[in-house]
């Protein structure tokens, strides 16, 4: 395993060589299918720069985007970019360093982006100041640190903040044993930039506008003074990336976050209209795309949040949003929409990391009112037919991870399902993901043992049994407790009923029913759990992602 992980896999393995190095075992059925269950993942590599000429500034007066600011973390391993503007300048110079590193811009139509000449390994050293300089000005920029950095991009519960666990988790033993208000902000190696919706002046305008520049001046942020109003799930995730790495990489969270927004409003102008997701409104004077709670307004939250960062080069993504897409329709084109988002923001940032990885938090369990329950609210939506979509997308997109979440939410008796606490072994996951995949020399173990199984491909037998194929098994898929598995349903005649016949083997699941069907979705039913009404895992006891697969698709 540990050679399989620093080999760079590009080609696809032959099956008996998956099973040495993957410790799956299968039968002879399923045999000549591992070729193409084996996944081959993007591996980061240092892009090769030339050293830059001495260059002399010849401009005057300049800005720098106000992505960048003392406290900031810039990637590792990857182009550092600095860009600006500077009026009636064209022509001119601009001219940059960092840790020995240079570089200069030519400014054009009014802008210039400066790409230093090298890259650098993680620092955490304090003291390393980024200058920015003309023949009249100069610009620095104090304690800047080197290491990884993410963007955490979702709704409401990528938003859910650091004090809101703490306040929620309070009466949970489980969850409260772990954190003090004094664990949450006594790390200097993690840096928080947060521009969210709430940073946005004029939200209808900024579906036809496109922001250049961050919507405020906080700039990057110490937990020291962010930590407690920082997204739970990015500030746990770089939290646990810092504890297994010993504090050697820093990390740095972008958080763009909007509670109850569909996906439609963090894609950009282009990426809307290859999806056809919303229209113009001449009376709001704004584009509106359909949402589970109405038509709301689309492209707002690329447009005015994500683009300033669009050159800023990263490790990754943590995606958590999908709740407002949960009617049929919006569900069913989830995951190509998906795609085309991504890949969107891929070209745009544009680094030499290109498939970079995105982690998809999968929407927990979710309870509906108990009889007995007195309160005013009870927080509650119907996920469950987005999530079993949701679930295709590691086998549409490179590099796209699921952190399966089924068996981490059994509070029945908490009035806000909607948001569930469990923000910290949500990161736990992602984290165990994203260590043997960027982390290699801080782990052992591969990504066959840290993610759950994935739905692959389909082998449609009749049109009466299909069998499904899996990655991401360990040794095998079982059913947990020794029993039937639970949590598949098949669709006849576009109701969605129990299947006669399931069978676990190998990386396969077998399904089969009396009359013909059309579909077959697991984890579709927004209450299901892990093991209780869900119980097919990996070797290692990973629940099986939700997934959902259609005949003719």
């Amino acid at each position: 395993m540990k050679f399989l992980r620093r080999f760079p896999v590009f080609l696809l393995l032959l099956a008996m060589i998956a099973s040495v190095f993957f410790g799956c075992t299968a039968d002879s059925e399923d045999l000549h299918n591992k070729e193409d269950l084996t996944v081959n993942y993007a591996k980061r590599t240092a892009p090769v720069i030339e050293k830059a000429e001495e260059v002399s500034p010849t401009a005057e007066k300049f800005t720098v985007s106000r992505v960048f600011s003392d406290d900031m973390v810039l990637q590792r391993d990857e182009y550092i970019r600095i860009w600006g503007w500077a009026k009636e300048q064209d022509g001119q110079t601009i001219c940059a360093e960092f840790m020995g590193l240079k570089g200069s811009a030519v400014i054009q139509d009014g802008a210039w982006l400066i790409t230093l000449d090298g890259t650098l390994g993680a620092s955490s050293a304090k003291g390393n100041t980024l200058r920015v300089y003309s023949k009249t000005q100069e610009k620095t920029y104090d304690d800047v640190l080197v290491g990884d950095v993410y963007m955490v991009i979702g709704q409401s519960n990528a938003a859910y903040v650091v004090n809101n666990f703490l306040e929620d988790a309070a009466k949970d033993a489980e969850f409260n044993k772990q954190f003090t208000k004094d664990d949450i902000t006594n790390n200097d190696n993690i840096r928080v930039i947060r521009n969210n919706i709430g940073d946005i002046p004029g939200s209808t305008n900024g579906t036809v506008k496109l922001a250049k520049n961050v919507n405020h001046t906080r700039g990057w942020e110490l937990p020291s003074k962010a930590g407690l109003n920082t997204s739970a799930l990015g500030y746990f995730f770089a939290k646990q990336i810092i504890n297994k790495t010993n504090n050697e990489i820093p990390v740095g969270i972008i958080e763009c976050s909007a509670a109850g927004c569909v996906m439609a409003a963090f894609m950009s102008p282009e990426a809307a209209e290859i999806c056809n997701v919303d229209t113009y409104s001449e009376k709001q004077k704004g584009y509106y795309a359909e949402s589970a709670i109405g038509m709301q307004q689309s492209r707002v939250m690329f447009n005015q949040c994500i683009n300033p960062f669009m050159q800023y080069t990263i490790s990754g993504i943590l995606w958590y949003q999908g709740e407002s897409d949960m009617t049929e329709s919006l569900s069913a084109v989830y995951p190509e929409n998906f795609k085309t988002l991504i890949t969107d923001y891929r070209d745009k940032i544009d680094q030499n990391y290109h498939d970079f990885p995105v982690f998809i938090v999968e929407l927990p369990t979710e309870y509906m009112q108990p009889a007995d329950f007195t309160g005013e609210i009870w927080a509650y939506m119907d996920v469950g037919s987005v999530r079993s979509y949701m679930g295709n997308i590691p086998s549409i997109l490179e590099n796209a991870f699921i952190a399966v979440s089924s068996d981490l939410w059994k509070n029945k008796e908490y009035w806000n399902s909607l948001h569930p606490y469990c923000k910290w072994p949500m990161a736990e996951r992602i984290t165990n993901m994203a260590l043997p995949l960027l982390y290699g020399d801080y782990t052992e173990d591969c990504i066959e043992d840290t993610a759950g199984p994935i739905f692959v491909k389909a082998d449609i037998k009749s049109e009466t049994a299909v069998d499904l194929y899996f990655t991401h098994v360990g040794d095998a898929l079982k059913v947990e407790g020794d029993s039937e598995p639970k949590g598949f349903e098949i669709r006849v005649n576009d109701i969605w009923i129990t299947p006669e016949k399931v069978s676990v083997s190998g990386s396969k699941i077998s399904v089969s029913h009396g009359s013909a069907f059309t579909a077959i979705r697991y984890n579709g039913i927004t209450t299901a759990s892990f093991p209780e009404e869900l119980n097919v895992c990996n070797s290692v006891g990973i629940p099986l992602a939700a997934f959902c697969w259609e005949s003719g698709k």
